[in-house]
């Protein structure tokens, strides 16, 4: 160590060199960041300056650096060179190449410019245009084509037809993303009519979607219902919300379901508790917990469990 200039010598299995900036303390001295530097960054035998932004803490640090190799230290540093200088001129290479075939391409063409239909595409559009199967490519409408290609256009579209979406990010969200949700279990439920013995039952659907209504069976009896209620959400698109309502089945449909049936009176079922999930809750990452169930805007001291996320089609 002299003054602000120390000296060390580096094991040859090391490959950085490790900075760390510490606060001079009474008791105990405080790390206020590190930096490292990649042995391959330094010039061998000059001095080179650098700034690095500290690690775990805040600021940056300017230092110099000096390394003078040994052996070792110099034969492998080359060797690291001659392979980030073989991975560069492999690039190069393979540039090169894909401009010959192009010109070879292009060359072809116009020694043939008389028997050709069509303007010459470039490579890239020759790979897209197998790709797709000479389909959903578009052509100028002046271009000069054989009756035979006519013909067989034609018998391809009688033969199948390709539907078009008029709204393809729609569609493409649609058929990505699908719903599922688990409804648990609620506690704490109470009914004006029942007391504290409703026979519950919940609701759970995507608001202005009828067609999204999941519905779990009711449960006889019982303030604390378990469901354990798993479906999939029909017309679930990101950023939808949804929305569960907690019900109590009137008595004389309970009694009815008990005697094996029946036809049940339309009696309107009692409303315990609404809750709402919004779609950044459980979209990307999925939600599972509790939903405090509300009745005009209040609280009524219950509460519904249900798990909810999104996967996408073909997942399961």
């Amino acid at each position: 160590e002299e003054g602000n200039q120390f000296t060390f010598v580096l094991d040859d299995s090391e490959t950085a060199i490790h900075v760390e900036v510490w606060n001079s303390n009474n008791f105990k001295d405080d790390s206020l960041g590190h930096a490292s530097v990649d042995i391959h960054d330094l010039e061998p035998e000059e001095w080179c300056s650098f700034q690095r932004k500290l690690e775990d803490g805040d600021g940056q640090i300017d230092f110099q650096a000096y390394l003078k190799p040994t052996e070792f230290q110099r034969r492998r540093n080359e060797a690291q060179k001659r392979k980030s200088d073989e991975g560069g001129l492999g690039k190069k290479a393979a540039d090169l190449a894909q401009q010959i075939k192009e010109a070879e391409y292009s060359l072809e063409w116009l020694e043939d410019i008389g028997g050709k239909t069509r303007l010459p595409m470039s490579v890239e559009e020759k790979d897209w245009e197998h790709a797709c199967g000479g389909r959903n490519l578009v052509v100028p409408a002046w271009i000069v084509v054989t009756q035979t290609q006519v013909a067989a256009l034609q018998r391809s579209q009688q033969q199948k037809r390709h539907p078009v979406a008029l709204f393809p990010e729609e569609a493409t969200q649609e058929g990505l993303a699908k719903m599922k949700v688990k409804i648990t279990s609620a506690e704490g439920l109470s009914s004006s009519f029942c007391g504290n013995y409703p026979n519950a039952y919940c609701v759970c659907e995507i608001p202005l979607k009828p067609e999204s209504t999941v519905k779990t069976p009711f449960v006889p009896a019982n303030p604390n219902p378990v469901w354990r209620h798993s479906r999939t959400v029909k017309g679930y698109k990101p950023g939808d919300s949804v929305v569960f309502n907690v019900f109590s089945m009137d008595e004389e449909a309970v009694n009815q379901q008990a005697q094996g049936g029946g036809t049940r009176q339309k009696k309107r079922d009692e409303l315990l508790g609404t809750a709402a999930l919004a779609g950044d809750r459980f979209f990307p990452d999925g939600f599972d917990g509790l939903l405090n169930l509300t009745l005009t805007g209040r609280q009524v001291g219950a509460a519904l469990r249900v798990t909810a996320f999104v996967i996408e089609a073909g997942q399961g």
